[in-house]
């Protein structure tokens, strides 16, 4: 079940599915620990002697953002209940604070007791045991805890003031205990006031609603480490009022994200200053040639993507628990693949802190040897994998090396906008430098191609075209550095290893007759001996990196060729649309499609690989081509924006993980790339510069 609507702190970190359950609440990162593990929060309204959970038929949803906000936007109507809501969500951007403004509307034509109804199903520190639920009568609480882990609820009613006063606790997931939520459905709750072990809670409220009025509840949940500390929190929402927190923190948002929002709000009130326009600055230039049509879903990604980067830096693929019960493990880690992705991201849109904080992080989980491993949990310890350190008898290393290649060529690419040296200075010694050795060094010497390692799909173990070319890239940061310190002969060492990989691609990976090039290839004893020639669209990295020049007429050639075959290969013949992986790709294949002739899921990182690619060429045709993908993204995004990793190529529907934040920043990184397409021509003919695309 996708996930809609993640927000999120850096912290604290809530996500609603399709029917606005709240299935993940993590802290103290945003993707772990999951105190839910996706068991889902439910709500509901209990009118006419019947509780009716939103997440049943009797309520039609429209689950999105507020514009310009992480704040949500959730409307609900019931025409068999003859009700209906309108709900703000938000994490509060400072404090550890959910906070919800519920406005419940009666439709009928007659004066109506409503009780509202909140249930929690907690699993703290991902797991049900030795959990208590407690109710505390002085503050008219009522909290989950475990060891260091407090979650403490409240409400404000419009008539009766703060606190809870309807509640419950009980057991669950045990014979004859399956929640008190069940409690719930009569309208009444026990009052029991503590609860051990496997255990939830409820808690609700009353309204009496007139023919045709509304009310507006809040309820709040404040999170931290200790009770004191919690309820503390709890006291000061009280006390400042629920939806000044609710404001600050949309205003917050708003402000993160459209930095001229002050001249949009104020109009022409004067503000002198010494700094330059921000639309002269090399740091928001991207963001000012994105196309109107685009900017609403480019500023949506922005906020779902901040929602995934923990303080620490660490940025998580994805918070959906979902494929927790499929596989019995997530995409709640952080792949250094990806998140060098999302900080490219970030960096280019202007956000360089949030980018430096990931190469920090990226400081303190690089191996001695130059290399990271495959994926690390958000606290920065090594994440589970199945990756061997022995193949065939024989030692290698369990990695993914475009993971190190990827690294270094974002970190140089944020550096040349951001240009920090007293940040870039301990990164040299302790990440820059080992990485390009590494990378230097773990090659075939008589191809100059990298070593074996795993492909970036996870799936095969070997030499290939995408890994080459991320790891060209790295070595030519590696080289930007280490000659901008000064270390001239490391420097070259850098560049010839990089000039060697391209070599040894363009005349061992490249097959000229058949006008292709191979995903990948087996060496032994120096010498190539198998080649796979399953098209794989992750061979456009060599298009994003500029390992292949489309100003070089022989190179420019190739990035025809290459999207001529993807267009005959990898094109998802279905209305649907977009871009499969790979030929053949079982990955979350249904049966539905099994039956056709499809090469796989469209993949919306795919189809955004496949923009950057007409984008390269820089032409009317090309370009026009691009932009249809980047809306094929937009097409088939959730309501709230929400882009998953690939969908059914049948009916369009989510499958596997959503978010992926990876998704997101494709959409976003794609989106630059058309911006600096429209930059260069504006540099190189000021007199003629393309037509404006927002109010410049």
């Amino acid at each position: 079940m996708p996930r809609d609507l993640p927000i999120g702190n850096g912290s604290l970190y809530l996500c609603f599915d399709e029917h606005y359950q709240i299935r993940e609440i993590t802290y103290p990162y945003a993707g772990s620990e999951n105190h839910t593990i996706g068991h889902p929060c439910r709500f509901g309204i209990f009118v006419d002697g019947v509780l009716s959970w939103v997440n049943t038929r009797n309520w039609k949803l429209d689950l999105r953002y507020q514009d310009d906000s992480s704040l949500t936007n959730v409307k609900g109507r019931s025409d068999a209940f003859k009700l209906s809501f309108v709900s703000r969500d938000g994490i509060d951007f400072y404090e550890n604070l959910w906070l919800r403004e519920l406005t419940v509307t009666n439709e009928s034509d007659a004066p109506r007791e409503v009780r509202i109804f909140f249930c929690f199903d907690f699993h703290i520190s991902e797991t049900e045991v030795g959990d208590t639920a407690a109710y505390n009568p002085t503050q008219k609480t009522l909290t989950h805890y475990k060891k260091n882990f407090y979650f403490s609820f409240s409400l404000l009613h419009p008539e009766d003031g703060p606190g809870i006063d309807m509640y419950a606790t009980g057991r669950k997931e045990l014979p004859g205990n399956e929640g008190t939520w069940k409690d719930a459905e009569d309208g009444v709750l026990s009052k029991n006031p503590i609860a051990q072990g496997s255990v939830d809670s409820a808690f609700g409220t009353i309204l009496n609603l007139g023919p045709g009025e509304s009310q507006t509840v809040y309820v709040w949940m404040a999170v931290g480490n200790s009770w004191p500390q919690t309820e503390t929190l709890i006291r000061v929402v009280t006390e400042r009022h629920p939806a000044s927190f609710l404001e600050r923190t949309h205003n917050f948002w708003k402000f993160w994200v459209d930095q001229e929002c002050f001249h949009r709000i104020m109009g022409t009130t004067p503000i002198p200053s010494l700094t330059q326009d921000t639309r002269k600055d090399s740091a928001h230039l991207l963001r000012y040639h994105i196309p109107d049509e685009f900017r609403k879903a480019y500023d949506r990604s922005l906020l779902i993507l901040r929602t995934h980067v923990s303080k620490n830096g660490a940025s998580v693929a994805s918070i959906d628990s979902d494929s927790l019960f499929l596989a019995r493990d997530t995409y709640a880690y952080l792949w250094p693949r990806d998140g060098a992705n999302i900080a490219l991201s970030f960096s280019q849109g202007g956000y360089h802190s949030v980018s430096r904080d990931f190469f920090k992080f990226c400081y303190e989980i690089i191996s001695p040897g130059g290399y990271f491993l495959h994926k690390f949990n958000l606290d920065g310890s090594l994440a589970s994998s199945w990756h061997p350190w022995i193949l065939n008898r024989t030692f290698q290393l369990p990695i993914q090396e475009d993971e190190t290649g990827y690294v270094l060529w974002t970190l140089k690419e944020h550096f040349q906008v951001d240009r920090d040296f007293e940040f870039i200075t301990p990164l040299y010694k302790k990440v820059i430098k080992p990485a390009g050795i590494f990378l230097r060094d773990f090659r075939d010497l008589s191809t100059g191609l990298p070593l074996p390692s795993y492909d970036l799909w996870e799936e095969r173990h070997g030499t290939f075209l995408h890994t080459s070319g991320i790891v060209w890239a790295g070595l030519l940061a590696a080289a930007y550095f280490s000659g901008s310190f000064g270390e001239s002969a490391l420097c070259r060492s850098f560049l010839k290893a990089a000039s060697e990989i391209k070599e040894g691609v363009l005349t061992m990976m490249w097959d000229a007759d058949r006008a292709l090039f191979y995903r990948g290839v087996r060496i032994e004893d120096g010498k190539i001996v198998e080649r796979d020639e399953t098209p794989d669209i992750s061979a456009l990295a060599l298009v994003e990196t500029g390992f292949l020049d489309p100003g070089e007429p022989e190179e420019r050639h190739l990035i025809v060729s290459m999207l001529n075959r993807f267009e005959e290969t990898l094109r998802v013949p279905t209305p649907v649309g977009g871009y499969a992986r790979y030929g053949g790709d079982l990955y979350y294949r249904s049966e539905k499609a099994g039956k056709e002739e499809i090469p796989g899921n469209p993949w919306f990182i795919g189809t955004f690989w496949m923009a950057q690619g007409y984008f390269s060429l820089n032409t009317k045709e090309s370009t026009e081509k691009g932009l249809e993908h980047l809306r094929w993204g937009m097409k088939h995004c959730a309501p709230s924006g929400v882009m998953p990793e690939q969908l059914d190529p049948i009916d369009g529907t989510p499958l596997s993980v959503a978010p992926l934040a990876w998704s997101h920043s494709g959409f976003i990184n794609a989106l630059h790339a058309y911006a600096r397409n429209r930059l260069r021509a504006r540099t190189e003919d000021p007199d003629h510069p393309p037509a404006p695309t927002r109010s410049e």
